[in-house]
């Protein structure tokens, strides 16, 4: 008589079953890293949402942003558009000095959200006073290099 029968007769075996278990705790593993590693790729971005406050602050944001070499201007219409600024000279062209003066004739209405990159914080000043100079209203935030900016209208793009 072997020992299995002597102590009470059949056993169930659970290696099948942790064996199966184990592979359906991989498959979804592997799907949590795939999720993960898609929301911080390449993909990856911000979503700005600005809402009217209580004050009767109703100005639209614009946006801008800033390397510290050039800058990159986010249209109404959701185009965009880059120039070089060099801010020793503090010379627009291009898109920044059609920009600017889109935003000097709208400066009752709209203001200039500025996302500054990592590269651009030490030539900002300069960036902050062509808006100063014009009486335009703006605010800047610090942005990663590798993030894309979007502003949202609730939860639609502007």
């Amino acid at each position: 008589m072997s020992a299995s029968r002597a102590h009470g007769g059949d056993h169930f075996d659970l290696l099948p079953f942790i064996a199966i278990l184990m592979c359906t705790l991989g498959c979804l593993l592997f799907v949590t890293l795939s999720v993960a590693a898609l929301s911080l790729g390449p993909s990856r971005g911000h979503g700005w949402i600005f809402v009217n406050n209580e004050e009767g602050f109703k100005k639209k944001p614009r946006l801008v942003e800033w390397d510290g070499t050039s800058v990159v201007v986010h249209r109404a219409d959701g185009s965009t558009g880059s120039a070089a600024y060099d801010s020793s000279s503090s010379t627009l062209s291009g898109d920044f000095k059609t920009f600017m003066d889109w935003m000097y004739d709208h400066r009752k209405t709209d203001y200039a959200v500025i996302a500054v990159r990592p590269s651009g914080f030490g030539t900002l000043g300069a960036l902050l006073n062509e808006f100063k100079n014009r009486n335009i209203d703006y605010g800047y935030e610090p942005v990663e290099d590798q993030n894309r900016i979007v502003l949202l209208q609730g939860d639609k793009p502007q």
